[in-house]
């Protein structure tokens, strides 16, 4: 197998079924459009790799990845139930819902993620750098019943947490907050009448009932 795919063009709607790529290059790599079936990447490097309607349909897995620079929009390549282990995520823009994915042993450095639900994601022993704002942990969903199980040894130290950084249900007491701050100073709760959303809010730290919204 050719271990340098940078800068290819796979054609739009190729599809690619299983498949384990181990130790390739995929920088500026263009996956438009591509469908994946039981795709395993295994130790690859992805800078400014386009993945712009990818769809990732089922047994997705990442292993001792690198992704740098990468734009993850309009794609489910890291969604709807993706493994991901020990993997780097550095300088990523992140704007796409991460539905249903497993997190284990990952970076995510220098990161800018703003208006997305990590609904029914689990994150284990992972770290994360740069800014939050607008995003939801869901420690209730679906499949996912256990509170303890979405964060899990969650090093937030090195995040800043903009407005509506929000934990829905979710066992913070494994996870480290933000630099100086403390998840109890830092959180309140949003609904008057319900103890499961706890969040940054905004500047005016409203609080509303949530019958109001049912």
């Amino acid at each position: 197998m050719e271990k340098k795919f940078i800068g290819v063009d796979f054609g739009k709607n190729e599809i690619i079924k299983n498949v384990t790529f181990e130790e390739c290059d995929f920088s500026k790599t263009n996956f438009n459009g591509v469908h994946l079936y039981n795709v395993k990447f295994i130790r690859c490097l992805f800078v400014r790799t386009i993945f712009d309607d990818v769809k990732n349909y089922e047994n997705g897995y990442f292993e001792d990845c690198h992704f740098e620079s990468v734009k993850f929009h309009g794609t489910n390549i890291i969604s709807n139930k993706v493994i991901l282990k020990n993997c780097l995520f550095k300088k990523c823009n992140i704007k796409i819902p991460l539905f249903s994915s497993t997190f284990k042993d990952c970076l995510f450095l220098e990161m800018r993620i703003k208006g997305i639900n990590f609904n029914d994601s689990t994150f284990e022993n992972c770290k994360f750098s740069g800014t939050l704002e607008d995003v939801e942990f869901n420690g209730i969903y679906d499949t996912n019943l256990d509170p303890k199980a979405c964060l899990k040894n969650v090093d937030f130290s090195d995040c800043i947490f903009r407005d509506f950084v929000s934990f829905n249900n979710c066992d913070l007491s494994t996870c480290l907050p933000p630099k100086g701050r403390d998840f109890k100073e830092l959180l309140y709760k949003f609904y008057i009448d319900d103890d499961s959303i706890y969040t940054t809010g905004s500047k005016d730290k409203i609080m509303v009932r949530k019958v109001d919204y049912e």
